[in-house]
């Protein structure tokens, strides 16, 4: 069965259908897109949804004695943290896809396109064609750009106390 819903909350869906079928649903949402909300709960629930990965964080501190000491962890972390889903841009969202995988992609606003050519009477005369390869990217690609970039930040980081 294909359907498409759109909700702006998980408390909108679960108040029109109650909590357990509001669940249901969302467990057979095989694609999910995150445009965004102001909604703490769904952005929680979609950020949970997009899954874990592990995290390295860095600590440094300086001792009584003047000695600094490093130490590092690994934890588990939210893929997409909410945070960086309240700072998505007009056009930016996040697809969540049992079958093509998480990514992050970019879509022009209809009232910014420039690619339209509109005929005398109003109507579409003419546009380029979508092209998913050029407006997307997966999440795994992302994380492993921002595990490099960490990395080389992390050695170029110098320590004046």
């Amino acid at each position: 069965v294909w359907m498409m819903m759109a909700v702006q909350s998980i408390q909108q869906l679960r108040q029109v259908y109650g909590e357990d079928t509001s669940d249901i649903i969302r467990d057979n949402c095989d694609t999910s897109i995150f445009l965004g909300s102001n909604n703490l709960n769904t952005k929680q629930i979609f950020s949970e949804s997009m899954g874990q990965k592990i995290g390295i964080f860095t600590s440094y501190n300086k001792g009584n004695d003047g000695n600094t000491s490093e130490s590092i962890t690994a934890s588990n972390t939210a893929v997409v943290r909410i945070s960086e889903l309240d700072e998505l841009r007009l056009g930016e969202f996040y697809v969540r896809s049992r079958v093509a995988g998480n990514m992050k992609s970019y879509m022009t606003p209809f009232f910014m396109r420039t690619d339209l050519k509109l005929s005398a009477k109003g109507g579409e005369e003419s546009y380029r064609p979508f092209d998913p390869k050029a407006n997307r990217y997966r999440i795994a690609d992302v994380l492993r750009r921002e595990a490099q970039e960490s990395s080389a930040r992390t050695r170029k980081f110098n320590f004046d106390f």
